[in-house]
């Protein structure tokens, strides 16, 4: 069964040719929609694998979300990259929302912004996956097809710049904690925080991926992370990245 999707974008012309691209690659498009409460709607109605959302939208159409089902008082302010343009980040109070009432759909953010600080912010909410719009569609693709299998993935970039920004964990216990893993954790983490997906890791290191995708998970056992982003955050708060020795 194809994984089926719902679009969220404001750009009409960008989200029509992206649902074409996705379609020729054997995804099914649900529905393409233009404004954060159209999204919800969407979702809602037709419970979607993926929702694919930008987090800026105009703020005429924000303010008249706030309005909506949307908001919800005593709510936190998320972060606005451009403070003085009319755009602000109703995408993530969106990601909130289908999250908090639709968790079987995932959400993967398909966003122009590379502010670490609304990466971080959408990381934080839970969302599976932030990926630029300004890349080739095979990129997407890459991306889409990781969330669909059950990863946290995001462009290693854009991974690199969020961790910092992300909760602090306890560093104590993260410290004691790496000391456990073997040499071929160590490997694996490395490649985690390098940003690598399970198929590259397997790729890489010349085993299965069943195999990979079990080293992945004993690592974040190990360190108490439910995520791979938490996990290179937990790296890159105690400074261990370089413990972990290079990657070949």
């Amino acid at each position: 069964m194809p994984t089926r999707i719902v679009l969220c974008d404001d750009h009409t012309l960008l989200t029509e040719s992206l649902a074409a691209s996705l379609a020729a690659k054997g995804y099914q498009v649900e529905a393409v929609t233009s404004t954060p409460a159209q999204g919800l709607a969407a979702v809602a109605s037709l419970d979607p694998d993926i929702l694919m959302l930008d987090v800026h939208f105009p703020m005429s159409v924000s303010a008249r979300a706030a309005a909506s089902p949307l908001a919800t008082a005593g709510e936190q302010a998320f972060p606005v990259s451009r403070p003085n343009s009319r755009m602000v980040t109703a995408g993530l109070e969106l990601a909130r929302a289908v999250l908090e009432r639709h968790p079987r759909t995932k959400v993967l953010m398909v966003s122009a912004t590379d502010d670490p600080a609304i990466v971080s912010a959408a990381l934080d909410l839970g969302v599976s996956g932030f990926t630029r719009k300004d890349q080739r569609i095979d990129g997407i693709v890459q991306i889409l097809e990781r969330v669909a299998g059950g990863e946290v993935a995001v462009d290693p970039e854009l991974l690199r710049a969020a961790v910092r920004h992300l909760k602090a964990p306890d560093v104590d216990q993260a410290e004691r904690t790496l000391r456990y893993l073997t040499p071929r954790e160590r490997e694996v983490l490395r490649r985690i925080v390098e940003g690598e997906s399970t198929k590259q890791i397997a790729r890489a290191m010349d085993i299965a991926q069943s195999t990979a995708r079990t080293h992945v998970q004993n690592v974040l056992v190990k360190l108490g992370a439910h995520s791979r982003v938490e996990a290179s955050a937990i790296v890159a708060r105690v400074g261990a990245v370089d413990r972990l020795g290079a990657t070949q």
